[in-house]
């Protein structure tokens, strides 16, 4: 049960990581073909930081919820990991789409 627990925190923490990098830092080579993406036109700073801010956020929902089920049921320990890896997941795809279609209006 505890390993769980330390899957999520330590996911967490990448994700907190990864986001305060691209976010804060301004590391945006981290994101997958943003240069090229950036040069073509499809996306912008501001979509980079956005993605910074969903991952770092998402982190510290991760480890967040990592501590708080560490008293609680292993099933609703991966029940939190399921359902928050994949929330992440379709948070950054939605946001991906969202912003291209955003970019091509104007």
């Amino acid at each position: 049960m505890i390993g769980m627990n330390i899957a999520m925190i330590v996911l967490g923490v990448v994700f907190i990581g990864f986001g305060y990098a691209i976010r804060f830092k301004g590391k945006y080579n981290l994101i997958n073909d943003f240069e090229a993406e950036e040069a073509v036109g499809t996306l912008d700073v501001r979509y980079a930081k956005e993605v910074g801010s969903i991952e770092f956020y998402g982190g510290i929902v991760f480890v967040v919820s990592g501590i708080a089920t560490i008293f609680l049921d292993l099933m609703v320990t991966i029940y939190a990991l399921i359902i928050g890896t994949v929330s992440m997941c379709l948070v950054l795809i939605g946001h991906r789409l969202v912003s291209v279609r955003r970019k091509k209006k104007s």
